[in-house]
Order: C-alpha cells, then sequence, then structure tokens
C-alpha cells in the first residue's frame, strides 16, 4: 500500500514536469530578444577620479539589449579585464587604474538575452592620479639643547623649559600660572638649526595629583625661517592623565623645515596654562609606495606596436598576411588564408586547427617534394606574419596553447633579411612532445657553412616543471616575452628565464650562397634589417607527433601580442 500511494503521489509531479518540458527553454529565455544595439562612442562618457575612472552613460528607456559586457587590458599586467553589466545599469566604477598609462581603451559590447553580440565600441577613458601610500620603516630620536627650546608662556617661578629634554620624569615644565594670565594657545617652539622632515613627537605628561593643565588638543606647526608658519596637524584626545605617554604617528608636512612649534590649544580643567614633563622629537624614514612612479625599466621602454585582437572577424590585415598551403617540416595541415584564424568578440586571437578534406592545387603525382606529392590534406589550420618588423626591444604575447597529442602551436620570429636560417630563427614558444612527453621548446638558431642547416641553442622544459607548480597550468594563460638586446638574448614564460644567448656566439659562418656569409643575425646595423614575428598552429610532421583525432577542433588563443623598444631608440 506505501508503495501504491508514493506511485499516485509521483505521479502527478512528472505530469506537471512533462507538461512543462517544452516550455523551460522558453522560460530561461527571458529578457531582451531582439537584435542588440551597442551604445555609441558618444554616448559614453567618462570621469577621472583618483585611482580609479568612473564610466557613465543613460540607460536606454526602450530596450536594445540585455546587457553589455565592458572590457580592457590592465596595463599593470597586460591582463584583460570584463565586466557585465545589465541594461539597467547607467555607470561603471573602474578602480586600481593608474593616471601614467594614459588613454585605457575600453570595449563595450551588447547582447541579447539569447547572447547575441552587436558590434563593439571603444572609448578611451583616463584615470585621475592614484594616491601614494606611506609608511614608516624607523625612527631616529634626534638630541635637543635646552637652548632650542623656547616659549611664549614660561612661569617665572617653577618649571623651566629646559625640564623637557632632563630625562627626568619626577621634573616639569609648566606655562604661566601666576598673575597675570595668558589665553590659550601656548607653545613649546623648538629651534633645530638645521633642516628636518618627516617626523614624530612623543611626550610625558607631568607627574602630579592635579587633574587640571594636561594638553587635550593641540597643532603642530613648522617654519623654515621661525616667522611664517603652516600648521601639519592638529593633535586632539590628548592624555590627560599623570605620568603618561604620548606617542605619536609620523607626519609629512611635505616640506623641510627648522623650526617647529608644539601650539596647546585646550587643557584639562580648560586651564590657560599647561605642563608636561619630558619632549622629544623624531626624524622618521619614510618608505614610499607610489604607483604612479615610473620604475627604472618602465621609464626606459615605450610600446611601439602590439595587437589586442579586438572586434570581431578576420585579423586586421595591415598588420598581418597569412600563409597558404605545406609550407614546412612535412606538417599534416594545409594553412588557409581565411577560415582558421578569428577574434572572438572578447579580445583574442582563436587559431583554430580544424578536421577538413582540401585538394592541393599544387599536387603532381609522383614528384620528390613533399609539399607536391600529396593530394590533399585532411586537416587545416593558420599561420600569420607580421607586417611589421623591429630589431632590439621586448615582445610579449599572452596566450593559452592547446597540448593535446599532434598540435604543434608557436611563437616565432624570423629576419627579414637572407634565406633561411642566416637571417636568423628566435623561438619564444614551440609546444610539441619530447622524448615522448608534452614538452614547451625556446630556441635560437643561425647559419652554417652548410646551405639550410642552422646552429642551434635549444631548451627542452617537460610542461611536468610547470604543471608540478600549478596543476592546472595548460588551462591557462601565459606571457611569453623576448628581451633582445645587441648584447644578448632572453627568453621567458611568466618571467621565468627559459633560455639566454649572448649574440658574441651567433655569428652565421662564412659561406658562399649568400650575402649573410659572416653576418651577425641577432647583432648588426644593416638598414632595414629586423625581426617579423609568426604565430601559427602546425600538426604533426617532423615534430608534433599523433594525431589525435578526438581532439578536433584544436584551438590555440593569443590575447595580445605588444612590442617595446627604449625610448632612446
Amino acid at each position: 500500500m506505501k508503495r501504491y500511494m508514493t506511485f499516485l503521489f509521483a505521479l502527478p509531479v512528472m505530469m506537471l514536469l512533462a507538461s512543462c518540458t517544452d516550455n523551460i527553454t522558453n522560460m530561461e529565455r527571458t529578457g531582451y530578444l531582439g537584435e542588440p544595439k551597442t551604445l555609441t562612442a558618444s554616448e559614453i562618457r567618462s570621469e577621472a577620479l583618483p585611482g580609479q575612472i568612473k564610466l557613465y552613460w543613460s540607460a536606454p528607456v526602450a530596450a536594445t539589449y540585455e546587457y553589455m559586457k565592458v572590457s580592457y587590458v590592465n596595463p599593470a599586467d597586460g591582463r584583460r579585464l570584463t565586466q557585465v553589466v545589465s541594461r539597467h545599469t547607467s555607470e561603471l566604477l573602474i578602480s586600481n587604474t593608474l593616471q601614467k598609462y594614459g588613454d585605457y581603451t575600453f570595449t563595450f559590447q551588447a547582447y541579447n538575452a539569447d547572447g547575441t553580440a552587436a558590434s563593439p565600441v571603444e572609448v578611451k577613458a583616463r584615470s585621475g592620479k592614484a594616491p601614494a601610500s606611506y609608511a614608516e620603516r624607523s625612527r631616529t630620536r634626534v638630541t635637543l639643547t635646552a637652548s632650542q627650546l623656547s616659549t611664549d608662556n614660561q612661569e617665572p617661578s617653577e618649571g623651566p623649559i629646559r625640564n623637557l629634554i632632563d630625562g627626568n620624569t619626577s621634573t616639569f615644565f609648566h606655562t604661566r600660572w601666576s598673575s597675570p594670565q595668558k589665553p590659550l594657545p601656548q607653545y613649546i617652539q623648538i629651534n633645530f638649526n638645521e633642516e628636518h622632515e618627516n617626523f614624530a613627537i612623543k611626550y610625558t605628561t607631568r607627574d602630579t595629583g592635579n587633574a587640571d593643565g594636561f594638553p587635550t588638543s593641540a597643532d603642530l606647526l613648522v617654519s623654515d625661517d621661525g616667522t611664517n608658519w603652516t600648521t601639519v596637524t592638529t593633535l586632539s584626545g590628548l592624555p590627560a592623565s599623570r605620568k603618561t605617554d604620548y606617542n605619536s604617528t609620523f607626519f609629512r608636512p611635505g616640506k623641510k623645515f627648522k623650526y617647529l612649534r608644539f601650539l596647546v590649544t585646550s587643557t584639562s580643567g580648560n586651564r590657560n596654562y599647561f605642563h608636561m614633563s619630558e619632549f622629544s622629537f623624531y626624524d622618521v624614514d619614510v618608505v614610499v609606495d607610489d604607483p604612479e612612479a615610473e620604475t627604472t625599466e618602465q621609464s626606459k621602454k615605450m610600446l611601439v606596436w602590439s595587437d589586442e585582437f579586438e572586434g570581431t572577424g578576420q585579423p586586421d590585415p595591415a598588420k598581418w598576411k597569412f600563409e597558404e598551403g605545406f609550407q614546412r617540416n612535412h606538417e599534416d595541415q594545409y594553412y588557409m588564408k581565411e577560415g582558421n584564424a578569428a577574434l572572438d568578440g572578447s579580445g583574442h586571437l582563436v587559431i583554430t586547427a580544424r578536421r577538413q578534406n582540401v585538394s592541393n592545387p599544387n599536387y603532381q603525382a609522383g614528384s620528390s617534394d613533399w609539399k607536391k606529392n600529396r593530394a590533399s590534406a585532411k586537416y587545416t589550420s593558420a599561420s600569420m606574419q607580421s607586417r611589421f618588423t623591429y630589431r632590439y626591444g621586448t615582445v610579449e604575447v599572452r596566450a593559452k596553447i592547446p597540448t593535446v597529442s599532434g598540435s604543434w602551436p608557436a611563437i616565432w620570429q624570423v629576419g627579414n633579411r637572407f634565406e633561411w636560417p642566416l637571417g636568423g630563427e628566435i623561438d619564444l614558444m614551440e609546444s610539441y612532445p619530447s622524448n615522448g612527453k608534452p614538452a614547451l621548446h625556446a630556441n635560437y638558431c643561425w647559419g652554417t657553412k652548410t646551405r639550410w642547416q642552422g646552429r642551434w641553442k635549444s631548451k627542452v622544459i617537460p610542461l611536468e616543471h610547470f604543471q608540478a607548480k600549478d596543476a592546472q597550468w595548460t588551462d591557462k594563460y601565459h606571457v611569453w616575452k623576448l628581451d633582445w638586446t645587441p648584447e644578448s638574448l632572453k627568453i621567458y614564460v611568466d618571467d621565468e628565464l627559459l633560455n639566454e644567448v649572448s649574440t658574441r656566439d651567433t655569428y652565421n659562418e662564412v659561406c658562399d650562397f649568400s650575402d649573410g656569409s659572416g653576418q651577425n643575425p641577432f647583432a648588426n646595423s644593416i638598414p632595414g634589417f629586423g625581426n617579423l614575428i609568426w604565430l601559427n598552429l602546425a600538426l604533426g610532421g617532423d615534430n608534433g607527433g599523433h594525431i589525435d583525432e578526438s581532439a578536433f577542433p584544436i584551438n590555440y588563443y593569443i590575447d595580445y601580442v605588444r612590442v617595446y623598444q627604449n625610448k632612446a631608440e
């Protein structure tokens, strides 16, 4: 009977669920479902705030989108940050920004409730200056003499001002309590006869049974001539009990001074006098953390070329050109000029390798040339070269690489003069197996006296080296960097040095087949010589290994490519 009752209870619930099945999708698809439209650049305004950028706009009265993604690249670390705002939102506060970076470029892109994206819109805005922070490293007591101390209201019968520095808490200083009394404020003044800047004070209250006459508030003033004074701060809530130490925080007047006044403005019992036992002055060593200050390295370098891969569609043809067909290393893919490299609308270039049959237009049956004796290819991918060339500087590429079997992503450079390898080759990153294990490769190559044969300085780093530090390493973006000077080249990933070479060792051997004979592809003054940057995703071939047929499509994500050079250059 219990089983029967349970079934009767469950049946209407199941019927209800079944009746709703057809409507679940509609329930999820709520909100604006029309064609989304991003705000125009003129509709988006900005305000520079200290260490922040305020972006604001008028939320549309009639919906033209369900939500917007607002993204930008943080110049401090090169990472792309994205925030999502609803159609009811009319402002966005971007924190931790710096004035020194100049224009920040924000990409606004509207979406409807289905996730359909509108065209992105770019807006530039600047940050206000971020405030610096200060911390005390140490303080040093300054030795004072009685001749350096003065007051405007000394009691003639007791408590001379010299008692403030005698080291004896049983003695005291007292301003005038006898007639005629002078109303507050009254001061203690120090003439240092030398300059001071950042400082702190300490004093000890008088050891007395009287409850009145303890300073309860005071101003600290400084002067460089003893005549013109600047108030540094006001102290309040000062101790009104006997033989009590008051230790101040440190103060930064923002200028140097030779005179200090401790100006008492109120006392316990509202008396027209005050007293204390000891007074000390300290120089303070202050540590300044100014986010707006350029580091030595930052001050030397400037961005000379970049691609942030904003928008959608094909990469910028003014910046990149594509290879086509079979190219090198007996690789299995056929490079396509279109369809395998696209901007994803979120600030990334995506190079995609696909399982796709294409005919080889250069096919020649029986040819000894591997590029011609293949009638077709089973796979397609993309390989792109920068139209920009440079000599010396820093290249940074942030990317997330595929590591499935058979994939062979690369970030590399070659010279724009001389046949390979006399023009040099720099492999910031190649990823393919070594000794049967996935590995990163960082290489340099230059010419020998044998044609098409290079001299290599290579470094192989198993992926397990990185995965031991981060098990999700292959699922994340990483920054590959090349530092290239006339003296050396250094390749890094996430600031870990992978391989370096001295240009003393990179001269091409003398040969009789190229004017690159004896030249140094990495350190020369040949007019117009430079390196172009190459991004590609190969498959199989000489190094890629067995291709995992279940892994397609295989995606290689590039967030940005940036080239910096010294400002002097």
